[in-house]
């Protein structure tokens, strides 16, 4: 009967002693400030358990977004260059004293600058033609100077274009090349000459 007794108030203390680190959170019998296991959260986002399938998206939808800015970067700053001012087309060279200004009447052994503008107007519809390849976004207007290497024997050799991007440049540019080359001019005895022809585009 004394060991019942003493073991019961053992018992009783114990209890007291658990009861008192259970309201003191020193320890918690019931698991109600349970905590999640982090290490095993951890283990399911490196194995890519719903997360990485979220951050795939995510980075798909990032890049998506990052090309098709860059793509239309891309695109002002080639209409931008193609708004401007530029030359293409051939080299003329030189001709020591053989070239022609527009506003001058010309020499006795070269084209007189009437000669040149029949010319250009011979093949005139054939330039303006064209212009319907100039890119439907690009304003097909403005004031393009033709640049002609003239033989003496009377055929344009070399071309080139001075004027807007938009309608020198690309298949519109090489087309106004390729048709005032066909220009026939008469022989003439002087040295190979060079011509610029401005023509407005309205």
């Amino acid at each position: 009967m004394k060991q019942f007794i003493i073991g019961f108030v053992v018992a009783s203390f114990l209890w007291l002693g658990a009861l008192y680190a259970q309201s003191a959170g020193h320890i918690d019998f019931f698991g109600a400030g349970e905590k999640p296991d982090t290490d095993l959260i951890a283990d399911v986002a490196d194995a890519g358990v719903g997360g990485e399938d979220l951050q795939d998206d995510k980075g798909k939808k990032s890049k998506r977004k990052k090309r098709r800015f860059a793509k239309k970067r891309k695109s002002l700053k080639n209409a931008a260059h193609d708004m401007g001012e530029t030359t293409v087309g051939d080299d003329l060279g030189s001709t020591g004293d053989g070239e022609l200004d527009m506003s001058s009447r010309g020499g006795e052994d070269q084209l007189s600058s009437a000669r040149i503008d029949r010319g250009i107007d011979s093949v005139f519809n054939g330039i303006q033609r064209c212009l319907v390849l100039v890119p439907s976004d690009m304003p097909a207007s403005g004031k393009v100077v033709l640049g002609m290497h003239i033989a003496s024997n009377g055929r344009v050799t070399k071309v080139n274009l001075k004027g807007p991007g938009a309608i020198i440049r690309g298949e519109s540019g090489a087309c106004i090349r390729r048709v005032v080359k066909t220009i026939d001019y008469p022989e003439f005895d002087g040295p190979d000459m060079i011509a610029h022809y401005p023509i407005v585009f309205d």
